[in-house]
């Protein structure tokens, strides 16, 4: 999954949870389907608590888990 800011076309979202782990970002994504986890790679923009997002799905990495 992959975030980008908000308008950039995709899934809309607001980050529920941001945290730093160095080498990527873990964030937990608000949208209307439901709570996302997303591990971002340490290359994409940083987005803070309360941020709007888009959200996009690379279907080359993308992994589905049942909660």
């Amino acid at each position: 999954i992959t975030v980008s800011p908000e308008g950039a076309g995709g899934l809309p979202g607001r980050v529920a949870k941001a945290t730093y782990m160095g080498s990527h970002m873990e964030y937990t994504i608000a949208t209307g389907l439901g709570d996302l986890f997303v591990v971002a790679p340490g290359r994409q923009v940083r987005c803070g608590v309360g941020q709007a997002v888009s959200l996009g799905f690379d279907p080359g990495g993308l992994a589905l888990v049942k909660p």
